[in-house]
């Protein structure tokens, strides 16, 4: 890991900071929260107990109790009346959900025969009121409508709507509505004998679409203001018969109540009313009859609009995003969250506090239950307390839910835990950057000497002569002298090994002739046939030692004839083709070929002529003891821009992997180990001499079979020492 990203890591342990800031933050809210809702409990208690312990209140609330099985119709309060067209364009605008009637008690009629028969309809309903009109919207599925036909004895005989409403006083009233085609509804009224009677107070209208009809309704509100029952009748399943197809009707045919918001439960709600908090009543069953009170929405403008981005972070720390969002009832009328269901099964009874002379009774009051949600940009947190009626085996009759924003919490601690926050922010940032500066310098420092260090050698193996010392006194700077010292001294060494092949020749070459005169005097001794043999072997000891020795000192000299060479223009056509025919007569025992490529061209080159020479002798020496008797040497001239390139190829064995790569190195040979005498020098002068051009040198197995070396020399160069 680099030195700045460890750095780097340790600068944000300074996180630790505003972390104790953000966990404070977080403790300071829950307990905050915790408060309000408690806050909140006590408030719905209060409503919930006002409610239980009221014989009218409890009396109102069980007028909207829904029997086993029925389904009560949610009425919706409009500012304006729907147009009575029996079309759902201005239904549709007002995005209030379809409900749904049952038609799980209809059992479809098994026929006989061609005739093909539909298993039922089903039906949907939306209903509003303005002012005292009820306003009803049908929609209903039917494959095959039926007509009511004057000529029939009932209009039973047709599909047609039968509507039970229950009003005042318990007055009932049993009407039918049906069509003679699209268009104005009849309506009639069944009275006791069983006759049928036009009743004028309903009016109507019936469209068709494309899956059956739709029927739009206005109705005095007062006639359904305690019950009011729908049963759809389709002919086609029950012809004259009384089965309906679709109702709202509970299990033993009982009536629903209309759910419609009660202004006297409304008025009560407001009694307990405070600023910020809504409070709702609402049926066992979510549906909303009464509310009072609204959210306040402005705080929440107000604190975003002060605090911008802080107030964003706020809340991200506190992980409001990740809160559902709240319900909105204002089209279905129903309220969906877990407070519901939880706060029906963790009923309680608690008795409250006496507080006067006239305390109440004892009052079943539900356990509370409570939720966190999202409306917008603000935090609600949400109570529901059932109602419980005592005097009907604790039956709840209602639920009491009270919502609350949270965007109080964050004004009461908003200003201090903003500062907290900045000052961590700001702190936290500053030490950051001066850590991120402090490593960038370290780095930078650290970069630098591991360049140094990474070009102490050059490519050729030459120790560089300079190395950068920093004269800082901390342990960096330690570094970079040692480093130099280290160099400093494998300089000294590296020179050392490199005059000391010359050394040893110097001092080998007079015990050598002395050995070598000894051997040649011993010859004229009279020895015996083993003496003989023991001198002929020293002497050919002593031949190759001073073969090696002489390979050493020509090495040295080539060493030194490079430095001292200088570069002049050579025709390499003209100089190949001379040195191609001096190998003809040399070697004969191997055929060469000289190639053009291109076959005609510029092939002058800013060299030395001579160690040009030298180079390709001992190319062609170590490509002519690799082949055999009549095998060919190609040596191949390649003009490129800007460059030459020599090949020399035989058709020798190809080269070992792991040796093409250290084949140019000082003292590396491939060939048998009976060739002693060969020291592996000569590819390394092929080296020396490349690299005095400004080129290189490379071998590689050809495609075809054998071995190629390849010279690559610049056309223009300056010549290099070999010391750089």
């Amino acid at each position: 890991m680099k030195l700045r990203s460890q750095l780097v890591i340790v600068s944000l342990i300074t996180l630790t900071l505003p972390w104790l800031g953000v966990q404070y933050v977080r403790e300071l809210d829950g307990h905050l929260r915790n408060g309000q809702v408690e806050a909140l409990n006590a408030t719905a208690k209060a409503v919930a107990a006002r409610f239980a312990s009221d014989s009218h209140l409890l009396a109102q609330q069980r007028h909207y109790a829904v029997p086993v099985g029925a389904i009560g119709l949610y009425v919706h309060k409009l500012s304006r009346p729907m147009i009575l067209d029996g079309y759902d364009e201005d239904w549709q605008s007002l995005n209030l959900n379809l409900q749904h009637l049952d038609n799980s008690r209809s059992v479809p009629k098994t026929t006989t025969g061609s005739t093909k028969m539909i298993a039922g309809v089903r039906a949907n309903i939306q209903n509003a009121t303005q002012g005292q009109i009820l306003q009803l919207f049908f929609k209903v599925e039917d494959g095959d409508i039926r007509y009511h036909n004057p000529t029939l004895p009932s209009p039973l005989f047709a599909d047609h709507l039968r509507l039970q409403l229950v009003g005042p006083q318990e007055s009932k009233r049993t009407l039918l509505v049906y069509a003679s085609g699209p268009g104005s509804l009849q309506v009639s009224r069944a009275l006791k004998d069983g006759t049928l009677q036009r009743e004028f107070g309903v009016s109507g209208n019936l469209v068709e679409w494309q899956y059956g009809y739709q029927i739009e309704l206005h109705l005095p509100l007062n006639w359904a203001n305690q019950a009011f029952g729908i049963e759809i009748f389709d002919v086609n399943n029950y012809p004259g018969a009384g089965h309906p197809t679709s109702d709202n009707l509970g299990i033993n045919g009982e009536l629903p109540p209309l759910l419609i918001q009660s202004d006297k439960l409304t008025r009560e709600l407001t009694i307990f009313q405070r600023e910020g908090v809504r409070l709702r009543l609402t049926t066992p069953q979510a549906r909303l009859v009464a509310e009072s009170g609204a959210l306040d929405t402005e705080l929440s403008a107000q604190l975003a609009s002060r605090h911008g981005l802080l107030t964003w972070l706020f809340n991200r720390i506190l992980g409001a995003e990740s809160l559902p969002e709240l319900d909105t009832p204002e089209t279905t009328g129903l309220i969906e969250t877990p407070e519901i269901s939880a706060a029906l099964l963790n009923l309680a009874t608690t008795t409250p506090r006496d507080t006067s002379s006239h305390a109440l009774s004892s009052v079943a009051i539900g356990k509370p239950s409570s939720g966190w949600y999202r409306l917008g940009k603000q935090r609600v947190v949400r109570v529901a307390v059932p109602v419980i009626d005592k005097a009907n085996n604790n039956q709840v009759v209602a639920l009491v839910i009270a919502d609350q924003s949270a965007d109080s919490l964050a004004q009461l601690a908003g200003s201090a835990l903003y500062r907290l926050l900045t000052y961590s922010l700001v702190t936290t940032t500053a030490v950051g950057v001066l850590l991120l500066l402090y490593a960038s310098w370290l780095s930078l420092r650290i970069r630098k000497l591991s360049r140094a260090a990474q070009g102490a050698i050059s490519d050729r193996g030459q120790l560089v002569e300079s190395f950068p010392v920093f004269s800082s006194e901390d342990e960096i700077g330690d570094l970079s002298r040692s480093y130099a010292q280290l160099l400093k001294r494998l300089q000294e060494y590296t020179q050392y090994l490199r005059t000391l092949a010359s050394k040893l020749s110097h001092e080998l070459r007079t015990p050598l002739a002395i050995v070598q005169s000894s051997l040649y005097n011993l010859e004229y001794e009279s020895l015996s046939d083993e003496a003989k043999a023991y001198a002929q072997r020293a002497n050919e000891g002593s031949q190759r030692l001073q073969s090696i020795l002489n390979a050493m000192s020509s090495a040295s000299r080539v060493e030194q004839a490079i430095d001292a060479a200088e570069l002049e223009t050579v025709s390499c056509e003209q100089l190949l083709t001379n040195l191609v025919a001096a190998y003809a007569d040399t070697y004969t025992k191997v055929r060469f070929e000289l190639v053009l490529q291109p076959p005609s061209g510029d092939f002058t080159l800013q060299a030395s002529a001579d160690l040009l020479v030298q180079m390709l002798d001992k190319l062609v020496d170590n490509a002519v003891d690799f082949s055999e008797p009549g095998n060919l040497v190609t040596i191949i001239l390649e003009n490129q821009p800007h460059k030459q390139l020599w090949h020399v190829h035989n058709d020798g064995p190809p080269l070992p992997a792991q040796m093409q790569s250290q084949l140019f190195d000082s003292l590396v040979s491939v060939r048998a180990s009976g060739a002693s005498q060969h020291l592996g020098l000569g590819l390394y002068i092929v080296r020396l001499i490349a690299e005095f051009h400004g080129g290189k040198v490379t071998a590689s197995n050809a495609p075809e079979g054998g071995v190629t070396f390849t010279v690559d020399l610049p056309t223009n160069t300056k010549a290099r020492n070999l010391n750089s």
